[in-house]
C-alpha cells in the first residue's frame, strides 16, 4: 500500500512565513550595517580625543618648560638684586600648578589611549590626522536621504515582517484543504477490485481559536510599536542629533 498527501490550501501562511523570514534577514542585515557605522563614529571620536589631548600635554609641556627658564632667569636676577624674591615664588606656584595639569592630562591621554586600542582591537602608538577638505551641503539635501539610513531601513523591515506575522497568525482562522489518496497492491476488505481511492479532508480550527487569537494579539502590538520606532529614529536623525549624522555618516 503506498500513501499520499498533498495539501492544498492552509491560509497561505507558508507565503507570510518565507517573506517574514526575508524581511527579517534584511532586518539583520542593517543592523549589522548601522552596529558598523557606529562602530566607526567611536572609533573616531576616541581618535580625535586622543588627539586632542596630546595636543594639549604639548603645548603644556612647552608651557612649562618657559616657566622653568622663567624661574631661573628670575633667581639670577634675584642674586644681582634685580629682582625680588616674590616674582621668582610666583612663577614657581605657577610651574607646579602647570605640573599638576600635565600629570592630570597623561591620566586622560592613557584612558583614552586604552579605549581606542579597545575599539580597534590593536595597540596604539603613534597617531596622525590627515587633514580631509569637504564642503557640507545644504541640510534639505541631508534630509532627503535620511530614509535610505540603516537603522531606518532596519525599523522599515522590522515593520514588514511584523505584517506578514500577522498575516502568518490569521492564518490560524482559516481553515486547511488537503488531498489524501492511497495505491493499494492487494485488499482483504471488499470491494477487492479496487486499485485506488483518495480522500479530501478540510481541517477547521475551532478549538485552537484561543490561541490563535493570543497570538494574533501580541503580533499587532509588535506591529504597533514598530512604526512609532521608526519615526523616533527619523525624528532623532533630523532634529538633535542633525550635525553629528551629518559629519560621521553622511559627509564625502
Amino acid at each position: 500500500m503506498f500513501v499520499f498527501q498533498q495539501e492544498l490550501f492552509s491560509g497561505f501562511k507558508e507565503f507570510a512565513a518565507m517573506s517574514a523570514n526575508r524581511y527579517e534577514k534584511k532586518q539583520a542585515l542593517s543592523d549589522k550595517e548601522r552596529a558598523q557605522q557606529l562602530l566607526f563614529a567611536d572609533v573616531s571620536d576616541a581618535f580625535y580625543l586622543l588627539l586632542e589631548i596630546r595636543g594639549d600635554l604639548s603645548a603644556l609641556e612647552t608651557i612649562r618648560q618657559t616657566l622653568r627658564n622663567r624661574i631661573d632667569a628670575l633667581k639670577s636676577r634675584e642674586d644681582l638684586g634685580k629682582s625680588r624674591a616674590s616674582e621668582a615664588v610666583s612663577t614657581e606656584t605657577q610651574f607646579y600648578v602647570l605640573a599638576d595639569q600635565l600629570e592630570s592630562g597623561k591620566a586622560r591621554e592613557m584612558v583614552a589611549c586604552r579605549l581606542l586600542e579597545f575599539l580597534v582591537g590593536r595597540p596604539v602608538k603613534e597617531i596622525t590626522d590627515t587633514e580631509a577638505r569637504f564642503v557640507l551641503k545644504p541640510e534639505p539635501e541631508y534630509l532627503s536621504n535620511a530614509d535610505a539610513r540603516d537603522d531606518v531601513l532596519a525599523a522599515k523591515y522590522a515593520w514588514l515582517a511584523a505584517q506578514k506575522n500577522v498575516a502568518f497568525a490569521r492564518s490560524g482562522f482559516f481553515p486547511s484543504v488537503s488531498l489524501e489518496g492511497g495505491y493499494y497492491t492487494h485488499l482483504d476488505t471488499t470491494p477487492t477490485d479496487r486499485r485506488w481511492d483518495a480522500v479530501l479532508k478540510i481541517s477547521v480550527p475551532i478549538g485552537e481559536g484561543t490561541t490563535s487569537v493570543a497570538v494574533l494579539f501580541s503580533l499587532l502590538e509588535a506591529l504597533t510599536i514598530t512604526p512609532m520606532r521608526c519615526s523616533q529614529f527619523l525624528s532623532v536623525g533630523h532634529t538633535t542629533r542633525f550635525g553629528r549624522v551629518v559629519e560621521r555618516f553622511w559627509i564625502g
